[in-house]
């Protein structure tokens, strides 16, 4: 079939369509707007008593919020970037109470370890329980979060053991902090535990285990997380214990460093193990604790005689102490605004 020829007909070049975005992106002023708005979002959540509440933040006003949030040691966040959702927790009585519990088996399962002799001793000597140290994604398309504990080894450039406690209700969502855990961090961390509590419809309490493997088929095979453990209950519906000696949270001695770290030894064969029984128990304590605190209203005792200490007058300054005093007053005010300008920048785990 013969093309006719264009001869002088009008051709619009490609550039002419080159407009304006149909949607212009946010102006500065609806950043700011915005970051304000998330900012007293975040006081508020701090000042009352909820214990996780759920945010819509785009990566441009999380890359303006983020490095304020993650210096407040006292404010839990989990930020998943692929549906710009801001997560805050503030602990519980019961929640912190059981992490503490649990995490603290762990370490003095760790700590007889490591009074052994060998190479299993010698690689359980340098683990540490690191806390909710926030843990910031490899990959940018996951997101940060503050764990409610973590465990790393010395020679291991990450935790590489994380521990997640549900909030009420909240239990759904461990599975997708599993994957935001593992697959974010390149497989860094490779084992996530998750406890579900329940509240509200019944008393029963789980726990799931996820690690990475392998999936698909051998010209397209892909990492995914999955459930080695799955709602394992350790308290019943009607508050009663699962029954059972074998029954119970297992873990791998070499699951507490990254594998280039576990190469470095020659025998690392070792288990933690802690009981269904033994997690009922932190449940229950935990609870007792927090219902005491709740029900006991602290009242102020008049007849105790207290004295503050009486406050020292500040030391007289000679020529140089001054010099050297405005010195470090000239550094920390640099380093204030230096810290004030990284927050509005983007962050790398935003962009």
């Amino acid at each position: 079939m013969n093309v006719p020829a264009r001869g002088s007909e009008e051709i619009t070049p490609p550039s002419s369509f080159r407009g304006p975005p149909l949607t212009p992106p946010p102006t500065d002023e609806k950043e700011a707007r915005d970051t304000s708005n998330i900012l007293r979002q975040i006081a508020k959540h701090r000042s009352g008593n909820t214990g996780q509440t759920t945010h819509k933040v785009d990566k441009r006003v999380w890359a303006a919020v983020s490095s304020l949030l993650l210096r407040d040691d006292k404010l839990q966040l989990d930020y998943f970037p692929s549906i710009e959702c801001l997560v805050l927790r503030m602990p519980t009585k019961v929640h912190e109470q059981f992490s503490r519990s649990l995490t603290g088996r762990i370490t003095e399962q760790l700590r007889l370890l490591s009074h052994g002799s060998g190479s299993a001793a010698d690689f359980a000597k340098d683990i540490r329980d690191v806390g909710s140290a926030t843990i910031r994604p490899r990959d940018p398309e996951y997101g940060t979060h503050n764990p409610d504990s973590s465990f790393q080894h010395l020679k291991s450039p990450s935790p590489t053991v994380v521990i997640e406690v549900a909030h009420s209700q909240k239990g759904e969502k461990l599975r997708t902090l599993a994957e935001e855990y593992i697959l974010g961090s390149d497989l860094e961390i490779g084992v996530v535990v998750g406890v579900d509590i329940e509240y509200s419809k019944s008393k029963r309490a789980t726990f799931s285990v996820w690690r990475a493997r392998l999936q698909g088929p051998e010209d397209d095979r892909a990492w995914v997380v999955e459930p080695t453990v799955a709602n394992q209950i350790f308290r019943h519906d009607d508050g009663n214990p699962s029954i059972g000696q074998n029954l119970g949270l297992h873990l791998r001695l070499e699951d507490f460093a990254d594998q280039k770290t576990c190469q470095q030894f020659k025998d690392i064969d070792g288990d933690i193990f802690v009981s269904c029984d033994e997690l009922y128990q932190y449940l229950e304590e935990a609870e007792t604790i927090a219902k005491i605190a709740e029900s006991t209203k602290p009242e102020r005792n008049p007849r105790l005689k207290k004295r503050r200490r009486t406050q020292t007058p500040e030391e007289q300054l000679d020529d140089r102490d001054e010099d050297a005093y405005a010195e470090d007053e000239a550094h920390v005010s640099k380093r204030r605004d230096l810290d004030d300008t990284s927050y509005k920048e983007s962050s790398p785990e935003c962009t």
